[in-house]
């Protein structure tokens, strides 16, 4: 399992879009994100875990993200990225 950072932005988005690249390029297949602290996501953090979730599938695996909070759920309804991405909403 791996923590999402507090705000996936700009700012964070890069750094974990590389760190769970860098993980699937070291053998996993798929990848459980924990998103119970993020607060705050915008369409850079979207961008890593969709690109995360494209890299899982073409190793044959997938991305799920676990504990996510009803205003980062919003926003990931909003996007159209619930299906795509296996959101499980709460703890």
């Amino acid at each position: 399992m791996v923590r999402a950072p507090t705000e996936l932005d700009a700012v964070s988005a890069p750094g974990f879009r590389d760190h769970l690249a860098t993980l699937l390029s070291y053998g996993a297949e798929s990848l459980v994100v924990e998103m119970h602290d993020v607060t705050f996501i915008d369409s850079s953090g979207m961008g890593a875990l969709v690109a995360a979730r494209k890299l899982a599938a073409e190793r044959g695996g997938g991305l799920q993200l676990h504990g996510v909070g009803e205003k980062v759920a919003a926003s990931l309804r909003l996007a159209g990225l619930t299906e795509f991405l296996g959101v499980r909403e709460g703890t």
